[in-house]
């Protein structure tokens, strides 16, 4: 096999994200970095163990360099990597222990994740276009002029032919555009749709073919294309008020709209203030499983939201428009409805933790939604269904399950405690309005109050009885006060 030789070192290192890629499910991107070109290269992997495949596919792109410098991981220094540096004669060296700095690509790593978040933060693209992004800011470092290389490109220096920056002088990362999908209309429909410019496409088409998101989320190729509006490139749609944070508008402040909309508002997307979600519960997916959150705290300079999950042992951050996702699932949910009572309903699984000693439960709540919560918490609240649910199970010899033995032991007893139980549930059910936890009295609302950092629950209740006061709804007669009661009936009854 015969590929292009480039007569410089080529240093590579493997980039780790928390966020799995759109369209492909990466969780990680391998970088190569021309020490002489200032060339980058960036693969998305799903493991550091693709590190031999991914070689090849840099050999064939770009050609086998005279040199491969890299860490001393067990990826990149495994015997596939050496059988392929043979085959292609290429030396390899490793960067010292604790010694980043011997490893050229790790400060241009660092260069692509801060200019990754900023672009991000800028143009409001999901966390999952990371790897696109990268791609984006690679290709664009590849076509920009570099002092250090006597204003050359990267591009010129590594294959002596100057770079083509034409499509990246008609677009940003996640513009709207509209794009050409003649599949998707019919007579007199438009056959234009709305979507995201996601950077160029290289392996499709031709050189202004690129990447689109559609609002299906579906990432595909086209190169018939037109800006959707024409907003400066340097607004940030993170810092923008009001109504512009969630919808694109032109010059004029005209709401830009797919051709397919029949100009009616949308009512999915709330108008509300970031700071008042700080208390709101919902249900947050990790692993496609449910996990009860609460909103803690927000961030307004990053825009994003601390929420505690489960028990509060952990904590996550998540995005705004992740908060609005979890808002809009809800009220959809709720089918507008949106006084809810949230109480367990049943147990229907389990689970023993990552410790080996503890339990975890999956709850069916009375809303019909289920999270995977902790074993001593749900005992906690309702240790009769956790024992109907051990009984049921043959759990009770378990240990972490031996607490519900007794409960359960006696037949008759146990079938009043559940019928008590079920009763109790809806007595004392926490009930929410759009997801906002209602109190049942003074004391839980000082307690939610607390709980959240504010007093809006008893300033809610002052405003309320000052009212009270000022329409002298009710006469002070003073403590101890005795009222005759037959009069006042008489008085009543002559009334009548």
């Amino acid at each position: 096999m015969r590929v292009t030789r480039l007569a410089e070192k080529v240093s590579t290192d493997f980039i780790d994200s928390s966020v799995p890629s759109i369209n492909g499910g990466q969780t990680g991107a391998q970088i190569f970095f021309g020490c002489d070109s200032h060339m980058i290269n960036v693969f998305g992997v799903h493991s550091k163990s693709e590190f031999p495949e991914v070689l090849m596919d840099f050999l064939i792109e770009r050609g086998a360099p005279h040199t491969l410098m890299s860490d001393s991981a067990d990826e990149e220094a495994s015997a596939e990597v050496k059988r392929i540096c043979r085959k292609f004669q290429m030396k390899q060296r490793y960067s010292e222990p604790y010694k980043q700095n011997q490893n050229r690509v790790e400060r241009e790593i660092q260069n692509l994740k801060r200019d990754l978040i900023k672009v991000l933060d800028r143009t409001g693209a999901p966390d999952n276009s990371w790897l696109y992004c990268l791609e984006y800011l690679s290709g664009l470092h590849n076509c920009t002029a570099l002092e250090k290389l006597g204003w050359i490109t990267p591009t010129q220096k590594s294959t002596g032919i100057p770079a083509d920056i034409s499509i990246y002088t008609k677009y940003h990362f996640h513009q709207p555009v509209y794009y050409y999908a003649k599949e998707h209309s019919s007579f007199p429909q438009t056959k234009e749709l709305l979507g995201y410019w996601w950077g160029p496409n290289e392996n499709t088409g031709d050189a202004f073919c690129a990447d689109i998101l559609t609002l299906n989320g579906t990432v595909i190729p086209r190169s018939t294309l037109r800006p959707a509006y024409d907003q400066p490139l340097h607004k940030n749609k993170w810092q923008v008020n009001g109504d512009d944070f969630l919808t694109l508008k032109d010059s004029t402040g005209t709401m830009i709209q797919s051709h397919g909309d029949n100009g009616e508002k949308d009512e999915t997307v709330p108008n509300i203030e970031p700071e008042s979600l700080i208390g709101y519960e919902f249900i947050h997916k990790i692993d496609e499983h449910g996990y009860r959150a609460k909103v803690v705290e927000y961030f307004p300079d990053q825009k994003k939201y601390m929420i505690s999950i489960g028990d509060g042992n952990m904590e996550r951050i998540i995005s705004y428009n992740e908060m609005i996702d979890a808002l809009n699932k809800r009220m959809e949910n709720e089918n507008d409805e949106h006084d809810a009572l949230w109480f367990m309903d049943s147990l229907v699984d389990h689970r023993l933790n990552s410790d080996k000693k503890t339990y975890s439960v999956k709850v069916k709540w009375s809303n019909g939604e289920y999270t995977w919560e902790p074993l001593w918490q749900m005992a906690e609240d309702d240790p009769v269904t956790c024992a109907k649910y051990a009984k049921d199970s043959n759990l009770l010899d378990l240990p972490g399950w031996k607490r519900f033995k007794r409960l359960a032991k006696r037949e008759k007893k146990f079938i009043r405690m559940l019928r008590q139980a079920f009763k109790a549930k809806q007595k004392h059910a926490i009930k929410y309005k759009f997801g906002i936890r209602i109190p049942r009295n003074f004391r839980e609302a000082v307690e939610l109050d607390k709980e959240n950092g504010n007093t809006l629950w008893q300033d809610a209740l002052k405003k309320e009885m000052d009212q009270i006061k000022a329409y002298k709804t009710f006469t002070d007669l003073g403590k101890g006060t005795r009222i005759d009661i037959c009069a006042h009936s008489l008085g009543f009854a002559s009334l009548i």
